[in-house]
């Protein structure tokens, strides 16, 4: 044993010190002084937990100057340089007095002449990489109506496509097309517009095409027009919506009919294929009839179209009563509507205020939906009770449903109100949950394909991946 001389202590205490006590001495005290720092360091922190808890959530929400009431745009186009010509008027109201600026988003739109109409004379303006900024002629009041409309090209980097026809040697397997993209906020390349989905408006389209072609676009076709060696098509969507819902698809197309209750519905598929256009047709008064028992929400339009495209990377994409469709998803799956079906209720029946409840873009709540209420109207996996109510197969419960009833007699007033009133919030979190747990429990059924085989569940694959519902 060693021993050390303890000279630091006090005279009458000196005597040898076994080594090792010396050691464990020192330690604890250096633990202790290292003890005291962490606690104090602790309470600081903890101390600063409630400061922390107190700082705002960021917002995504936008600062809205006016409210758009209306879009008139009408488009032409040049394939072979791969041109937009366009031609919009925008038709909005003032939220403040003393009105000067109107700023729109506008990304790659080269601009011939901005106006006042009727008949005010061009006005001045300049744009940014985002936005086109106008000078009106006079300063206006709130409330008051304005029309501004905008002449300008554009070669779309996003937002519009130009896709080239497919040829398998000297056999045509599809002509060329033209397509929109607009979600979530792609619009703003070929439209000036505010492209954000707080704010919801009417939209009329008058789209030039050649001859030979169909466009098919948003709401009703009020007419057709044919001029030489060009087509026009007059279309109509008197219903507010967010812009983004706004498109049109251009191409040599097979038109199928259908009809649900009094609701037109169309397919759009090219020539050879309509056999697996009429399969798919079948099954959408299905799911409309589901939807629409599940919701307690009639589907709230005056038709309902299909439209196969090519090169269409996003699945599938419900633009307002036109859904576009990727062509490689409806020839090779089994349901290639049930994804854009479903989101259609909640997305036309919620008044969801910007992007306050999930997403920057407002649209978790759609997507969310989607994956709960998709698998519900599978035929499989859910029967009628002796009441004739749907239930889960498996489990004999009933669906409530899941979404607010907003839409009343007055529709414009009600979009107004929700474009207004930055307070209102329609949260779907709970309804959500509630749908995901029901559909949930029903996908897990025995449910099968038309195979029959009773251990395999259904799934679709889209994309070349398998999409399963998420629990």
């Amino acid at each position: 044993m060693f021993f050390a001389d303890n000279s630091g202590v006090r005279p009458n205490l000196r005597f040898l010190i076994p080594a090792h006590v010396v050691f464990f001495c020192k330690m604890t005290d250096l633990f202790s002084k290292r003890f005291a720092a962490g606690a104090l360091l602790l309470i600081a922190l903890l101390a600063a937990i409630p400061a922390l808890s107190q700082v705002p959530k960021p917002d995504f929400n936008r600062v809205r100057t006016i409210d758009v009431e209306n879009y008139t745009i009408r488009t032409s186009f040049d394939r072979r340089k791969k041109t937009v010509n366009g031609d919009t008027t925008v038709t909005f109201r003032p939220l403040s007095d003393e009105f000067r600026t109107l700023e729109l988003d506008a990304v790659g739109l080269r601009f011939e002449n901005v106006e006042i109409v009727p008949g005010g004379g061009s006005l001045d303006f300049r744009t940014t990489p985002n936005s086109v900024i106008v000078t009106l002629d006079r300063p206006r009041g709130k409330g008051e109506k304005i029309s501004v409309r905008f002449k300008y090209s554009a070669n779309p980097a996003k937002g519009v496509y130009f896709v080239d026809s497919k040829r398998d040697g000297s056999k045509l397997i599809r002509d060329a097309q033209i397509w929109t993209q607009g979600e979530p906020e792609e619009t703003r390349y070929w439209i000036p517009s505010y492209d954000f989905p707080d704010d919801k408006a009417t939209t009329e389209q008058f789209i030039t095409v050649d001859r030979g072609e169909t466009a098919i676009a948003n709401g009703e076709l009020v007419g057709v027009n044919e001029s030489g060696r060009q087509t026009t098509f007059h279309f109509k969507m008197a219903q507010p919506h967010s812009i983004y819902l706004t498109s049109f698809v251009v191409g040599k197309y097979v038109k199928i009919t259908g009809r649900y209750k009094d609701i037109p519905l169309a397919f759009y598929v090219y020539p050879g294929k309509e056999s697996a256009a009429r399969d798919v047709l079948a099954k959408t008064p299905e799911m409309m009839r589901i939807y629409e028992e599940l919701t307690g929400i009639g589907y709230p339009y005056n038709k309902y179209d299909q439209i196969v495209v090519a090169d269409f990377k996003f699945g599938g994409m419900e633009n307002i009563t036109a859904t576009t469709l990727s062509d490689d998803d409806v020839f090779l799956i089994e349901q290639p509507g049930e994804r854009t079906s479903s989101r259609i209720w909640f997305l036309t029946n919620s008044l969801i205020r910007g992007s306050g409840i999930f997403s920057p873009a407002g649209i978790g709540p759609n997507s969310g939906s989607t994956r709960a209420s998709r698998p519900l109207w599978r035929p499989p996996t859910v029967r009628r009770n002796t009441a004739g109510r749907i239930i889960c197969a498996r489990s004999g419960k009933t669906p409530t449903s899941t979404l607010p009833k907003t839409h009343g007699s007055n529709e414009r007033e009600a979009f107004s109100i929700n474009s207004r009133n930055r307070t209102i919030r329609f949260s779907m979190r709970s309804r959500i949950k509630k749908a995901a747990r029901f559909s949930t429990l029903c996908a897990n059924t025995s449910a099968t394909r038309s195979s029959g085989n009773p251990s395999k569940p259904i799934s679709s694959a889209i994309n070349g991946r398998m999409s399963k519902p998420r629990t």
